[in-house]
């Protein structure tokens, strides 16, 4: 689970990079810490 979960992350960080503004990366460390919140509630 973790391991797919860090995949899942490492894809959207390269995705994001090749074409990433200061307020899409902000917006997106939201909702990485919106789903870990999430996973944490599981």
């Amino acid at each position: 689970l973790n391991s797919g979960l860090v995949e899942k992350y490492s894809d959207e960080d390269s995705n994001s990079s090749s074409s990433s503004s200061s307020s899409s990366s902000s917006s997106k460390a939201e909702s990485v810490k919106t789903e870990l919140a999430n996973i944490i509630a599981l």
